[in-house]
């Protein structure tokens, strides 16, 4: 497979009107964050419709510039956010801390990440079994 590219964007997107005026005006962080979305998009062609239509959001919104707080990327190539998902589901805080840190890992910072949910899955199963020192920092293996 090639790279990502405004072409593949338009062909998923079905050629829709908004995207097409919004491609035409990237700039080369915009057009990287694109190739972003559309290579994930391109990786899991089931959620492809859902991930695409973020990023025609943020274009009609007027943040496909990096925008760190509203649209961070290692967030915009999921159909839903996973502040979306805590809170429509209910987690408490460990549990969201755990779906945040797994889901960022790829677009983020990587197995750092993963090693921070096993942070919080370790400190959780502490808590909920009733450890009173749940929160003290265990010794590197």
């Amino acid at each position: 497979m090639g790279s990502p590219t405004k072409e593949s964007a338009l062909r998923a997107m079905g050629k829709d009107e908004r995207l097409m005026g919004h491609l035409d005006k990237l700039s080369g962080d915009e057009e990287a964050m694109l190739n972003a979305v559309i290579g994930e998009a391109e990786r899991r062609p089931l959620e492809e419709a859902a991930i695409l239509g973020n990023l025609l959001q943020a274009a009609d919104s007027g943040r496909m510039a990096k925008d760190m707080v509203n649209m961070p990327e290692h967030y915009a190539v999921f159909p839903i956010e996973p502040i979306r998902f805590i809170g429509e589901n209910n987690l408490d805080w460990w549990q969201g801390n755990i779906v945040k840190y797994v889901m960022r890992h790829r677009g983020k910072n990587g197995v750092e990440d993963l090693r921070k949910a096993e942070r919080y899955l370790r400190m959780y199963i502490k808590f909920v079994q009733g450890d009173p020192n749940w929160w003290k920092r265990e010794e590197a293996a």
